[in-house]
């Protein structure tokens, strides 16, 4: 399983405590995950919240994680 783990820059000071984790479990998901990791950052930025998501990537073969790691640069 990979996990990736990068914390989403909302309104704030950098280095305060994340208010919310979002995980979304992954596999096989290559043509939606950069949908799901936006959609995941749109609702941080609207609730004003700290946070970070997480793409729990459970042995994809189809690229998921590259394209979760990239939606979330």
């Amino acid at each position: 399983m990979t996990i990736l783990d990068k914390p989403f820059a909302t309104s704030g000071a950098a280095g305060e405590g994340i208010e919310l984790s979002i995980i979304i479990p992954a596999r096989n998901e290559q043509a939606k995950i950069a949908r799901d990791v936006a959609a995941a950052g749109d609702f941080l930025q609207q609730a004003g919240l700290a946070g970070e998501i997480l793409v729990a990537d459970d042995g994809s073969d189809d690229g998921t994680a590259n394209v979760a790691w990239n939606a979330a640069s």
